[in-house]
C-alpha cells in the first residue's frame, strides 16, 4: 500500500493576546498531520478492491482506480462501460460540526447565530432537510472557503476541502469568543458519493439496510441510522447535466457504515478527481488553498447558483460584495473551458494570459479526462475566449447549465 495518504489534522489549544479588554481568549491552532483514521479507511477501499496493484494513492490522498491516469495530476481514468453507478472516494472532504457547546441560555449567541454572521448565503432560509452552498469570505470580500452546509442536532454540518478546513477552524475561533459554540473537526466521518444514470439508474441502486432513500431533488437531505445507531446523512448535489444527465448523492457516516458499499459489486470505482470533473461539468466552483483569497462570490458566479444573498446581513466582507452589486460592475466571471490534447491539470489559481494580458483569468479547478482538459477559470469578461491561452496553449469555451447573462440589479428593480 502506498504510505502517503490523505492528510487531516490535530487541534490545540492556545492563548490570543489580550484584546478589547476581554483578557486572554482561547483560539484553535490547527497542525496538518497523517491521519490513521483515513489511512485505515483508504486501506480498507483497496482491500474491498480486491488489493489491485492498479489501485494507487498520491501524496495528497488521492485515490484512484485503474491506474490508467494518475491522481497527482487531477486525471480521471476511463470508467468501463458497464452502465453500474459509480462510487466515489470523497475522503478529501473534511467534516466539520458548528454546534452549541450545552443548552443555550436565552442571551447565549448559539451554534446557528454565530454562524449565520460569518457566511455570504442566508442561513434562515435553510429547511431542516435541505442543504446548502455557502460561503466565508475575507474582511475584503475573498472567499477562503466554500462549503456545502446543513442542519444537525444543535446546529450545522459543514463539508469542505481537507486543506482549507486548517484556516477555516482556526478563524472560526478566533470569532467564537464567548458565543456558546463548538467548532469540531470531525475525524470519525468519512464521505463518499454516488453517481448514477439520473433518468433510470436511481430506483435500480443498491444500499445498505441501514442507509436512508436517496433524496428526490437537487439540495435536498435524507437522514438513517446505521447498526451503532449513528447518524447517516445522503444529500443530492448538483447534478451533472453534460451528456447524459447523472445524478449525483454525497454519503456521510462513521467507516462502518460506508464500508459495505465498497464490498458490493454493484458499482464501478473512483476517486475525488471524478466528482470534481462533475462539479465542472454542472459549473459549481471549488475553493482550495492554493485560490483560497482570490475571488469574490460574483467572479465564481454565486449568485446564479443560489450560494449568495444579498438580503442576510452582515458578515467578513458584506459591504465589498454588496458594494459590487449595487454600485459597481462586474469585470470578471467563471467560464467554463476546454483544452485538447493536455494529459496533467494546472493547479487553481494558475493564471491564464493573453498576447496584451497576463493576468486575464485564473483557474479554479481542472481535471483532465481522456478528451483533454476540462476547467472552470475566472476571466476578464470583455475578454474573447479565443485570445486566452493557459501553460502556452489555447482554450475554447464550453458550455455551462445556467445562464451567464446579468441578472438586473436590485437597484434597478427599487
Amino acid at each position: 500500500m502506498c504510505a502517503a495518504l490523505q492528510n487531516t489534522f490535530i487541534v490545540a489549544v492556545s492563548r490570543l493576546p489580550r484584546w478589547r479588554g476581554q483578557g486572554l481568549n482561547p483560539c484553535i491552532y490547527v497542525v496538518r498531520v497523517n491521519s490513521l483514521m483515513n489511512k485505515e479507511w483508504q486501506q480498507r477501499i483497496i482491500e474491498q478492491a480486491g488489493g489491485e496493484a492498479d489501485v494507487t494513492v498520491d501524496d495528497a490522498g488521492n485515490i484512484s482506480f485503474g491506474g490508467k491516469l494518475s491522481p497527482a495530476g487531477m486525471a480521471i481514468e476511463p470508467l468501463a462501460d458497464t452502465g453500474l453507478p459509480v462510487l466515489v472516494d470523497l475522503s478529501r472532504l473534511a467534516v466539520v460540526d458548528i454546534v452549541d457547546k450545552s443548552a443555550a441560555e436565552t442571551k447565549e449567541v448559539g451554534a446557528k447565530e454565530f454562524f449565520q454572521n460569518q457566511v455570504c448565503n442566508d442561513l434562515s432560509e435553510l429547511g431542516a432537510d435541505a442543504v446548502q452552498l455557502n460561503g466565508y469570505c475575507s474582511p475584503k470580500g475573498r472567499l477562503l472557503a466554500l462549503f456545502t452546509v446543513f442542519a444537525v442536532e444543535g446546529g450545522l454540518r459543514v463539508l469542505l476541502p481537507d486543506d482549507v478546513a486548517p484556516a477555516f477552524i482556526k478563524r472560526l475561533q478566533m470569532f467564537v469568543l464567548r458565543a456558546n459554540v463548538k467548532v469540531e473537526l470531525r475525524t470519525d466521518l468519512v464521505c463518499n458519493a454516488l453517481v448514477v444514470d439520473a433518468s433510470s439508474g436511481v430506483d435500480a441502486i443498491e444500499l445498505p439496510d441501514a442507509f436512508p432513500a436517496l433524496p428526490d431533488a437537487p439540495l435536498t437531505l435524507s437522514r438513517g441510522k446505521d447498526e451503532k445507531d449513528e447518524d447517516v446523512q445522503i444529500y443530492r448535489w448538483h447534478d451533472d447535466n453534460i451528456g447524459q444527465a447523472k445524478a449525483r448523492y454525497v454519503c456521510i457516516g462513521s467507516a462502518d457504515a460506508l464500508i459495505p458499499l465498497w464490498q458490493s459489486e454493484s458499482f464501478s470505482k473512483a476517486g475525488w478527481s471524478y466528482w470534481r470533473w462533475g462539479d465542472i461539468n454542472a459549473g459549481i466552483p471549488n475553493v482550495f488553498e492554493s485560490s483560497a483569497d482570490q475571488f469574490i462570490p460574483q467572479m465564481l458566479n454565486m449568485q446564479l447558483i443560489n450560494g449568495l444573498s444579498f438580503k442576510k446581513g452582515c458578515y467578513p466582507g458584506q459591504e465589498i460584495v454588496a458594494r459590487m452589486q449595487y454600485l459597481g460592475k462586474l469585470k470578471k466571471h467563471m467560464k467554463r473551458l476546454h483544452q485538447a490534447g493536455v494529459t496533467n491539470a494546472p493547479e487553481p489559481a494558475t493564471t491564464l494570459t493573453t498576447d496584451a494580458n497576463n493576468n486575464a483569468g485564473q483557474v479554479v479547478d481542472a481535471v483532465v479526462d481522456e478528451h483533454g482538459l476540462n476547467l472552470l477559470a475566472v476571466v476578464n469578461i470583455d475578454t474573447p475566449v479565443s485570445e486566452l491561452i493557459l501553460d502556452g496553449n489555447v482554450v475554447t469555451e464550453a458550455v455551462l447549465p445556467y445562464d451567464l447573462a446579468p441578472e438586473s440589479s436590485p437597484k434597478d428593480e427599487a
